[in-house]
């Protein structure tokens, strides 16, 4: 398991280090005849890939969970607990807004509002896809459900927030034992931590090859909104992916597909 995420974690290292060298020249207005080659380093990573593999090492993909395994997932937080309302809000708002982990612990208080129709706007400040930080709203609507309304879950997070004269700063904060809110931003990798404890207490088991990890709630998301009908467009919207382009397709992984050869020979 380890050798599979450290795996992962070098291809996508090397991967940004490169992509960090050219978007550096590119800000420096750097001539096109002058930057640098980067084609023997993508195959160093490709070759480095392909030997992986050869010995047998398989990446894991981040396992999805559907609405009813996230309301499952929401069922096992001990009730009463101010770090429960942190929670609901955490696990249902990143699964409905398709953001990463960084992009969910780095919101403020200022970048949520509550609108008239009932939704939510969070504002993206930047991401991966956003060097430019232009900035890039995402609209999430009230749940069906109860244990799974990231709106309702939200508004009794800020709620509380409000109750211990907090107004301004990080949205998601760490939490003191005797369930004090500190003005200290919560880490990324709470979420991932937050999501495999949630998913084991609700007796969820990953396919073979996949793992529950933070990038679970994303995944989850889209899948969620094709399997609802929702088109590659809007979501590609909601995530911040580009609409002519196909990564949106690769966080869309519904749990049973058929098969197209079936009943075919």
């Amino acid at each position: 398991m380890a050798d599979r995420a450290d795996e992962g974690c070098s291809v996508s290292m090397l991967r940004q280090g490169i992509a960090a060298v050219m978007f550096f020249h590119d800000q420096a207005n750097v001539h096109e005849k002058l930057l640098p080659d980067t084609a023997d380093a993508w195959r160093i990573v490709g070759q480095y890939k392909k030997e992986r593999a050869d010995a047998g090492h398989r990446p894991l993909q981040a396992e999805i969970f559907t609405p009813e395994e996230l309301r499952r997932m929401v069922a096992t937080l001990p009730a009463g607990r101010v770090s429960t309302l942190r929670d609901r809000a955490m696990l249902t708002a990143g699964t409905s807004s398709f953001v990463r982990r960084s992009n969910l612990a780095r919101f403020d208080l200022p970048d949520l509002t509550f609108l008239k129709n009932g939704d939510v706007r969070l504002f993206k400040t930047y991401s991966k896809t956003d060097q430019g930080a232009l900035g890039h709203p995402v609209m999430i609507p009230p749940g069906s459900h109860e244990m799974s309304d990231p709106v309702g879950a939200l508004r009794a997070w800020v709620d509380e927030l409000h109750r211990q004269g907090i107004t301004d700063g990080p949205l998601f904060r760490r939490i003191s034992s005797a369930e004090r809110i500190l003005p200290y931003r919560l880490q990324p990798s709470h979420l991932n931590r937050l999501v495999k404890k949630t998913t084991s207490a609700a007796g969820l088991k990953p396919r073979p090859g996949t793992r529950y990890s933070a990038h679970s709630t994303r995944a989850s998301g889209a899948s969620a909104a094709a399997e609802n009908g929702a088109s590659v467009a809007q979501i590609s919207e909601q995530g911040g992916w580009s609409p002519t382009g196909t990564q949106a397709l690769t966080y869309i992984r519904p749990k049973e597909k058929d098969n197209p050869m079936r009943g075919v020979l």
